[in-house]
């Protein structure tokens, strides 16, 4: 059964929070807030919630950082 919880092996079908993503990094709350409003981590906005995809912020991460590297905003797909 899948979890949201980062810290599992096994991909969750949701999305993440920022306490996820904190705690996946292992950086703090404030940090992943500054970072997805700075435009530095890729976010989605729920209504006024910011929401993480995991495999876009495990391949942001794991990808190593390039001075002037843009992030690319997420565009949820819709289903219906």
């Amino acid at each position: 059964m899948a979890t949201n919880d980062p810290d599992t092996q096994e991909e969750p079908f949701g999305l993440w929070t920022a306490d996820d993503v904190a705690r996946w990094a292992k950086v703090s709350r404030s940090w992943v807030y500054g970072a997805a409003s700075a435009g530095r981590i890729p976010c989605i906005k729920v209504g006024g919630l910011l929401r993480f995809d995991p495999q876009a912020i495990k391949t942001f991460f794991l990808s190593g950082t390039e001075p002037g590297r843009k992030v690319i905003p997420l565009k949820p797909t819709h289903s219906r």
